[in-house]
């Protein structure tokens, strides 16, 4: 079976050595770097990842062979179910940000540390006016809060429930995919896109904050508008968008400019 991922990777089901794998060809070099540098140093017992057995190329493109986690995708779970696994997610975020140090390796430059320089500079491209200027002032405050802590912690950037597999024990750790997009940032900042994306309904959001521990509302709220900016950013200067895309663009900058001008 093959199917290609939003990211336009091609994933295929594989046998390796007599056993169940997954072959992913990634259509983006930087994606495969981070991944296999992400899964070759998480060793965390507390959450199961993907392990490397082999990589190559094929046609030019970087792959990596990797084992399959077994389980229950976590979009099949409703109800209490969904509240406990939710919680699970949260606290296991918590873990998954201390599980890789920036300051314990030598090779942290094949992760890059969120930019607000980047992202300012792609604000100015995209909005004009007093838009613009909360915008800064939002991002000034971000700096703020945590420019000295931008590299501290490992930010997956694609936590949600599409990306998580769980075992029939929901007491057991679950599986977590796709490391391809991780970079060092700030911590709570993957709450950001969580809490307005898969966990927005607020019973998601009380048990997905309760598993992962304290984190105020004004940082929450600055974590969500930095992956608004992102995603503006990043649709913004995306060719030949869909008809989706480019609705989406445009619901995100009256979002992020609503966001903005509450700081």
């Amino acid at each position: 079976m093959e199917f290609f991922s939003l990211s336009g990777n091609r994933v295929f089901s594989w046998e390796f050595q007599g056993h169940k794998a997954v072959k992913k060809i990634y259509a983006n070099r930087q994606g495969f770097k981070r991944e296999k540098f992400v899964l070759g140093h998480l060793h965390n017992a507390a959450i199961r990842c993907p392990k490397i057995l082999a990589q190559g190329e094929a046609e030019g493109q970087p792959y990596l062979i990797l084992s399959s986690l077994s389980g229950r995708p976590a979009t099949e779970f409703d109800g209490e179910d969904l509240l406990q696994i939710t919680k699970s997610a949260g606290a296991a975020l918590r873990v998954l940000e201390r599980a890789i140090s920036p300051i314990e390796i030598e090779e942290t430059t094949i992760l890059a540390s969120r930019d607000t320089k980047l992202i300012r500079d792609k604000c100015n491209d995209h909005f004009e006016g007093e838009a613009l200027s909360c915008l800064h002032t939002a991002l000034q405050l971000y700096d703020t809060q945590f420019g000295a802590k931008a590299s501290h912690c490992l930010n997956h950037r694609d936590y949600r429930l599409a990306n998580m597999m769980w075992d029939t024990d929901l007491d057991q750790p679950f599986g977590l995919l796709d490391m391809e997009t991780a970079c060092w940032g700030p911590s709570g900042a993957d709450l950001g896109r969580a809490v307005i994306e898969d966990f927005k309904p607020k019973p998601l959001q009380a048990a997905l904050l309760g598993g992962y521990g304290p984190v105020t509302d004004e940082h929450l709220h600055l974590h969500s508008l930095m992956h608004m900016v992102e995603m503006t950013a990043y649709l913004a200067g995306k060719k030949n968008c869909s008809v989706r895309e480019i609705l989406l663009l445009e619901a995100l900058k009256k979002n992020v400019v609503r966001r903005a001008s509450g700081f």
